[in-house]
């Protein structure tokens, strides 16, 4: 398991020695640049290893046990939604376009969300990935350039799933699930 750190990376540390699994990546840059620098990090300790299949699940997350399961005992690769209403605020939606493949949209600003395009399907994200082709994702990983890295984790997600296509990846919805964004949010996990 690769955690990714950068912000209060001291209070990882200990984590290591308790849980040998555990190993602490620091993304030395995770203020100047966006969530993709973490997810590249992560990608690339993950490609060393033998293991046939990678999750990927964004830290600020809280959901349940079964449900992480269920992403990962999925045959396909998963991409996850939630039940929760989709706000400019605090949602990543994912769509799907008019052919039928997937697209993100999110708001750093918190302001609005905007669709330029018809669509078929809008969901909120659950930001919890499978990708079950480690060789595909390692060709798109090897395709995005270094300045798409600064930017959004996204830009990987969506190019690998548009590149296996709808047939080959599950879609799985989150029972409880909060992004932890705020205080409230927190208060909210520990009533679960």
């Amino acid at each position: 398991i690769y955690v990714v750190v950068g912000y209060l990376k001291e209070q990882f540390k200990g984590l290591e020695k308790e849980y040998n699994e555990l190993k602490l990546i620091e993304n030395p840059y995770y203020s100047t640049y966006g969530s993709g620098y973490s997810l590249y990090l992560g990608l690339q300790k993950a490609f060393e290893t033998g293991a046939d299949e990678i999750v990927f699940a964004e830290g600020d997350l809280y959901f349940n046990e079964d449900d992480y399961q269920r992403v990962c005992s999925a045959d396909k690769s998963v991409v996850t939604v939630n039940r929760n209403p989709i706000l400019a605020d605090k949602s990543v939606a994912l769509y799907f376009d008019i052919a039928g493949e997937i697209r993100y949209i999110y708001d750093t600003g918190h302001n609005e969300l905007l669709i330029k395009e018809p669509f078929f399907a809008i969901y909120n994200s659950g930001q919890v990935w499978k990708f079950s082709d480690k060789e595909i994702a390692k060709k798109v990983f090897s395709k995005i350039d270094k300045e798409e890295w600064k930017g959004t984790n996204l830009i990987f997600v969506e190019k690998y799933f548009r590149t296996i296509g709808r047939d080959k990846y599950e879609l799985i919805t989150l029972g409880n699930w909060v992004n932890c964004n705020t205080l409230d949010d927190f208060n909210q996990i520990q009533e679960y």
